[in-house]
């Protein structure tokens, strides 16, 4: 292969590869998402949690919990990773490049095929820089391609432990509301005894009893 043809192939590799630095970083939004929705479920069960319920035999909790924030943590790691801490090769700007062409120009003037040195060196200054920005790119495509891969994993992974953990809280009822559901019988105040009313009853009672002694003399006189 000549060095026209490589100079085309390098070139559309340049291209190319700022292409997939654009794809990359579209995609890394679906796993944010997650991992935001994630992070949103673990609060919920870390707010709701009723610390003083767990106990060791709430060890499927305690267990899947631990797992899915390092499985998420680990993920979240490797996003980090693909998103940020990287940094592109470009080829000159047009003004640069025109620049240069001047410059080539002024040096070869004096020569008497000025036109095609200066198309030759303009040539390998614009191959130099497609082949080594392609190069440098795919490398750093690469590396953010298998950090995405494995946020993407260790994203999937966590799922399992969360729901496990989203299940287990449910079952052994270790939120505060359930706990807080649960009636009490709470005297706010002494009860009140109305001792009036205890005294009528027993003065009545006297009253019939008293009618009842009365009315049995009676019927004995009259015997």
């Amino acid at each position: 292969m000549d060095k026209v043809k490589l100079f085309s192939l390098h070139e559309r590799m340049y291209f190319h590869e700022l292409d997939i630095r654009e794809k990359i970083t579209s995609r890394l939004q679906l796993p944010l998402a997650l991992t935001l929705a994630s992070l949103s479920v673990f609060g919920f069960i870390i707010k709701g949690l009723n610390y003083e319920t767990i106990g060791y035999d709430d060890y499927i909790f305690v267990g899947a919990f631990s797992i899915g924030i390092l499985m998420l943590l680990t993920s979240s790691l490797y996003f980090v990773r693909a998103y940020w801490g990287h940094t592109y090769q470009f080829i000159p700007t047009p003004i640069l490049t025109e620049n240069y062409r001047k410059e080539l120009v002024e040096t070869y003037e004096e020569f008497n095929d000025c036109e095609g040195l200066v198309s030759k060196h303009l040539n390998d200054y614009l191959y130099d820089y497609f082949s080594e920005c392609a190069s440098d790119n795919t490398s750093i495509n690469d590396t953010r391609s298998e950090a995405l891969h494995m946020c993407n994993t260790f994203l999937l992974i966590s799922f399992i432990p969360l729901l496990i953990t989203f299940t287990a809280f449910n079952y052994y009822k270790l939120d505060v509301e359930t706990i807080n559901q649960i009636p009490k019988i709470v005297a706010s105040k002494p009860v009140d005894v109305n001792i009036s009313n205890k005294n009528n009853i027993q003065g009545e009672i006297y009253e019939q009893r008293k009618n009842t002694d009365n009315n049995n003399s009676k019927t004995v006189s009259q015997q």
